[in-house]
This record gives structure tokens, sequence and C-alpha cells, in this order.
């Protein structure tokens, strides 16, 4: 189970005024339960949450506090002149590959937390495809199916 460092609810503010929140929560941490700012609701769902179990924690984890900007994936490799793929090497009549033209290869995409989680392939495949093409094998893995 994840750990949580977050807001802290006080019901009804008086433990807040006298300070005896402080030790364990900074005070700029500590709010009264009508003053609770918005940005804070979902991690106190979360806290709420424990006693549910780990999944649902998790879960929670994952919607509200992930990074819900887009990541920059990217690959890169070289020293590919004249690779060839397996499967060249293994078919006896030569019929499935070619070999790479170029000494290097890179692709970059962008993906979001929810592609990541949801749609790993999906991002895969953009990063490779261009490469499984290059080496003439793409029919054979595109599209990707998990």
């Amino acid at each position: 189970m994840r750990g949580w460092a977050a807001p802290h609810r006080v019901g009804s503010g008086r433990a807040a005024a006298r300070g005896a929140c402080e030790p364990e929560w900074p005070v700029e941490a500590i709010f009264p339960e009508d003053a609770l700012p918005d940005k804070w609701e979902a991690f106190i769902r979360t806290n709420y949450a424990y006693g549910e179990g780990a999944d649902v924690v998790n879960r929670l984890v994952d919607e509200y506090a992930a990074y819900q900007g887009q990541w920059r994936l990217g690959i890169r490799m070289d020293r590919l002149r004249s690779a060839v793929p397996l499967d060249l090497l293994q078919d006896p009549l030569r019929r499935l590959g070619n070999p790479y033209s170029r000494d290097e290869y890179e692709k970059v995409t962008s993906a979001s937390t929810e592609e990541l989680v949801n749609a790993p392939h999906a991002v895969a495949e953009r990063l490779v495809a261009p490469l499984l093409r290059g080496l003439g094998i793409a029919p054979r893995y595109l599209p990707y199916k998990p």
C-alpha cells in the first residue's frame, strides 16, 4: 500500500486551534472540516479508504495523485546497419524481413498516464512500428494485440 502525507481534516477545529496536531502535521496541512480546500478532497477520500484495503487505496492514488501531464517516451538504438530480424534467420526461404538500412533508430512519442496504464501496447507500437517496417516484419507483429 502506498503511504501518504496529506492534509488532515480536523472535525471541530479546536485541536488545530490549540496546536495539538502540529507535532504530527505541519500547521499549513491542518484545516477545520468546513474549510478544507477542494484541491485536497481527493487526499481525504484516499485517507478514509485505508480501511477498505490496499486495492482501493492504490486505485484512488492512481486516479487522484498520478501525474496528469503528458509523458515523453523514446527509444534509441545504434549500430543497426545490416542488422537482420531473427525472423529472417529462421526462415529457410528468406521471405520474412530485410537487413536494416540505417545506422540508428530513434523514435519519440507522448502518452498520458491513463494510456500508459490502460494501453501500454499502443505506446509500444508507436515507438517500434517504424523499426519493424524498416526490417520488413511489421505485418507479422502489428497491430500488436496484448
